[in-house]
């Protein structure tokens, strides 16, 4: 897995209303993390200094003994102030920022945490974009699984979709265990490409294509037929 560069960002300001806060700047402890209520519209906001190269993620809570939550949301910094806006309806709740500083030129569409499912998909469902566990040591990230199955705990020998790959093959390869065509070119994924051609005489050239896969005694299964190996 991925060697994270994360952090978290207390969010030590009081909710209180605009007039009395200051403006983001780079030099500010806590990269200027502060809580608004915008009287006037009847919204709050969250608002920090972005850091460019930073990626930023958002926690919510509305009691510190239950633990925290994943708000639906991936800001990039790009050196100046940022903000989000949002209403509740509860009478107290708590906010926090987490960072990663690793690379990248979309941060919503990037695994920070290397278990194949993107940031955004990662806090949509409610998973940590910055940790890939692994609580039933199955081999399967539990993100993973919860993204394609609903659960953790799936067999990672089993073939769900029936294209001759399993849980833990699919999940190497980044295909979809649920769909035996992930990519839609009309061969499941199970199936081995290689690509090549023969020449005028008969000689093994570079270029062409051509599948296969295996049959059930083991055989390779090309498509003009089985060929014994």
């Amino acid at each position: 897995m991925k060697a994270l560069l994360a952090g978290l960002i207390p969010i030590l300001a009081a909710l209180g209303p605009a007039e009395h806060l200051i403006a983001q700047s780079p030099s500010m402890a806590n990269e200027g993390s502060q809580l608004e209520y915008d009287r006037a519209n009847q919204i709050c906001r969250l608002k920090w200094w972005g850091k460019s190269g930073r990626t930023y993620f958002i926690q919510h809570t509305d009691d510190l003994k239950k633990g925290w939550q994943w708000l639906p949301l991936v800001e990039a910094g790009n050196g100046s102030a940022t903000e989000w806006g949002f209403n509740s309806s509860g009478d107290r709740f708590f906010l926090r920022l987490k960072y990663s500083d690793i690379p990248t030129n979309n941060p919503s569409l990037a695994d920070f945490d290397g278990d194949r499912i993107s940031n955004l998909d990662e806090v949509k469902q409610g998973t940590n974009p910055l940790l890939a566990a692994d609580a039933n040591s199955n081999g399967l990230p539990d993100d993973w699984e919860t993204f394609y199955f609903g659960a953790i705990g799936q067999n990672p020998n089993a073939d769900p979709d029936s294209d001759g790959w399993s849980n833990i093959q699919e999940f190497q390869s980044a295909t979809n265990p649920t769909k035996a065509d992930s990519d839609g070119d009309g061969v499941k994924d199970g199936t081995v490409r290689l690509n090549f051609k023969y020449d005028l005489v008969g000689r093994l050239d570079a270029g062409g294509s051509e599948a296969f896969g295996y049959d059930g005694s083991g055989n390779v299964q090309t498509s003009t037929g089985t060929a014994n190996p």
